[in-house]
């Protein structure tokens, strides 16, 4: 699962009305712990970096990268904490293909470890070269 499919299920449930880039910028707030706010590298992108985050345009590759080493799936689980009961409970329905032994009283911690795991996967990644193959060519003399 991408950042961008993630975030779109969640904000079909508990987006409220927030705009999506907001709605992405919050999502990425609240995995990531820096004791100094002023490190925290998600506080440098615009408002456009998480539009196209949560729309697919541009993957999160290069921002994982930066944020892996400070996820706290905790501060995730809070953040889904805050939400009342039927919310989680339609965030159980609204991934329950992708994560089979949701519940209500487990959604927090996995809902976490798959965000988790969506950071972790693409600071893996490595970058992809678009439309150029390499090719070599090999000059013949008669």
């Amino acid at each position: 699962m991408t950042f961008s499919e993630f975030a779109q299920r969640l904000y079909s449930v508990i987006g409220s009305g927030s705009n999506t880039s907001a709605f992405a910028r919050t999502l990425l707030d609240t995995i990531v712990v820096y004791e100094d706010e002023a490190l925290n590298p998600i506080q440098e992108l615009r408002p456009s970096t998480f539009k196209a985050y949560y729309n697919g345009t541009n993957n999160i590759t290069k921002t994982a990268k930066k944020i892996n080493a400070n996820v706290e799936t905790s501060a995730f689980e809070e953040y889904i904490d805050t939400f009342p009961d039927n919310a989680v409970q339609a965030l159980c329905s609204a991934f329950e293909e992708d994560i089979p032994d949701i519940t209500p009283h487990n959604a927090n911690q996995k809902l976490a470890e798959l965000f988790a795991s969506i950071i972790y996967e693409a600071a893996a990644a490595k970058p992809k070269t678009v439309g150029k193959e390499k090719t070599s060519e090999v000059k013949t003399t008669s």
